[in-house]
């Protein structure tokens, strides 16, 4: 969840990652509309489904011109925020793998 904007879950959500999306897009990138691909950053890496050079390709073929280094910026971040949360190992992993 965004732990800028969320901040109860319920009890009944057995695993919840707090990521504070909003406050990295405002603090780090100054626009909060980035917020959903430091999101979709972070997501990629605590799933491993998706390494981080497959995720950066995606987003240059589907956002590419002036958007396409803030997109890049978001998810690198986000990445390197999911990757905090993970045992060292498993983020070094979905980083080469």
């Amino acid at each position: 969840v965004d732990s800028t904007l969320v901040h109860e879950v319920s009890s009944e959500i057995k695993r919840v990652y707090r990521i504070p999306a909003t406050e990295i897009a405002e603090m780090k990138l100054g626009q909060r509309m980035a917020a959903n691909m430091v999101m979709l950053g972070a997501t990629a890496a605590i799933t491993g489904l998706i390494s981080l050079g497959a995720l950066e390709a995606a987003v240059k073929d589907a956002a590419g011109g002036k958007l396409e280094e803030v997109n890049l910026r978001a998810v690198r971040e986000g990445y390197d925020f999911g990757c905090q949360l993970l045992v060292p190992v498993e983020c070094e992993a979905a980083v080469n793998g």
